[in-house]
This record gives C-alpha cells, structure tokens and sequence, in this order.
C-alpha cells in the first residue's frame, strides 16, 4: 500500500509563552509497546525514526506507529473528530 503523506506545516509565528514540549519518537525493544498522550503544546521529532521502517495507521483520534520489530508506539490525540490532524 503506497499511498502519499501529507504534512502540515503551521505559518506565521508562535504564540508568546511557554514554549512547545519536544517528543522524541524512538524505536521501542523487542515487544514493547509505548504510549504517548500530547497536550496543545507538544511537537512530535521524527528524526531518530527516519530511517526505520514504519506503518502509520490512524485509530479513532490517536496515530499509531507500527515498527518492524512487533512494537508499538501510540500517540493521543492527533485526529479531530473529522479525521483532521490537530
């Protein structure tokens, strides 16, 4: 299944105050499954996994990231109820 990606990317600057947390996504063990819950002020870095191989399946309002190694990491919310990333 190869299907495009599509990435947001927000204009304009930040709004003032305390700055975004930084969610480095890693490969989990053997087995593993990881759970990530974000607030409105959490940025996800994919780069530690930009060479793995990965499915990415939507689940409701949460993403999860499927690894080759049978792991898991869950990541909630990213979906609004339409299905829009937030």
């Amino acid at each position: 299944m190869n299907a495009p990606v599509r990435m947001a990317q927000i204009s304009g600057s930040p709004p003032t105050g305390t700055p975004p947390k930084i969610v480095k996504l890693e490969k989990p063990q053997n087995g593993q499954a990881i759970a990530i819950a974000l607030d409105g002020q959490t940025k996800l870095d994919f780069t530690a996994i930009a060479s793995e191989r990965i499915t990415l399946v939507r689940v409701g309002d949460r993403l999860v990231i499927l690894f080759d190694n049978d792991t898991t990491v869950t990541i909630d919310p990213v979906f609004d109820s339409a299905g829009n990333a937030l």
